[in-house]
């Protein structure tokens, strides 16, 4: 099956196998918590510090790339911003996981995207207050 591994949603929606397992073939943690204790593994112990582990090693690359750009460093002027980035992972046999792509236009499932909009906000407007790893429904991994 060509389109077993091709997270683009676009491309998968073409198939006639669309939707069969779950809406809009869209699992999140929740389900695949589920689905993975079926199988004695831990979304929490085994799979999610594989993730966060990925994510600082990409957040931390994204740094010093944009620290050592001359142009950025030269230029006081430029604005500050932010961007909202989608990571789309590979899960294994062997319950590894492989970073597929990091998306810098990442699509949103229609369900969550109220609450990354309000979240997002929350973590913006939060930026100072490091007492908590924890903003809206995003935690801080670095």
């Amino acid at each position: 099956n060509t389109l077993s591994h091709i997270t683009n949603h676009c491309i998968q929606e073409t198939s006639e196998s669309f939707g069969q397992h779950e809406p809009g073939n869209e699992l999140f943690f929740e389900g695949l918590s589920k689905l993975l204790a079926d199988a004695a593994i831990s979304f929490e112990d085994d799979i999610w510090p594989q993730i966060t582990s990925i994510l600082c090693c990409v957040g931390a690359q994204a740094c010093d790339a944009m620290r050592n750009d001359p142009s950025a460093v030269a230029d006081k002027t430029a604005p500050r911003c932010f961007q909202l980035f989608g990571f789309d992972f590979l899960l294994d046999a062997q319950a590894t996981i492989h970073l597929l792509e990091v998306n810098g236009s990442p699509a949103c499932a229609e369900t969550l995207r109220e609450t990354i909009v309000r979240d997002l906000v929350a973590v913006l407007l939060d930026a100072t207050d490091t007492s908590s790893s924890q903003v809206g429904g995003f935690t801080q991994v670095w």
